[in-house]
């Protein structure tokens, strides 16, 4: 049962259940993906969103493309890839990089910055304005 204030929830009282969700890390989860997504001409990736029902492991598979991007592992042509570049990823509920003291506890590559805990508008327009990413990525859009 929620405990709402002027329409919006302030609390949760009757509970007769918890879900908890442990999140891994699945290295190499986005390799038949990265493929289609590469744009060759410009030689980035193309916009793209990633739709699925809960549980289909849509935030392992950007943690994943996080990753693979920063590295550089994404390929160009059969057997090569193309340089690592700057990835910023808002992390508003910290399950992507899962931040601890602001550290990533899962690998999203060496070049990516993360906003953990934060508004994803407000991070995304932070990330934009002084880290310069060439890929940003957030997980669930919506409020």
């Amino acid at each position: 049962r929620t405990i709402l204030d002027n329409g919006s929830v302030r609390g949760i009282r009757d509970i007769g259940a918890f879900n908890i969700r442990v999140a891994r890390e699945v290295i190499g989860a986005s390799v038949h993906l990265l493929p289609k997504l590469v744009d060759r001409v410009r030689k980035t990736l193309h916009s793209t969103l990633i739709l699925a029902p809960p549980q289909q492991g849509k935030t392992t598979l950007v943690r994943d493309i996080a990753r693979s991007v920063s590295y550089g592992l994404w390929p160009m042509h059969e057997g090569t890839g193309w340089q690592g570049r700057k990835v910023g990823i808002v992390d508003e509920r910290s399950e992507i990089a899962a931040c601890v003291r602001g550290i990533p506890t899962f690998d999203v590559g060496p070049r990516t910055d993360v906003m953990d805990a934060c508004p994803k508008a407000e991070g995304m327009m932070m990330l934009l304005r002084s880290m310069s990413p060439e890929v940003l990525i957030a997980d669930e859009i919506g409020r």
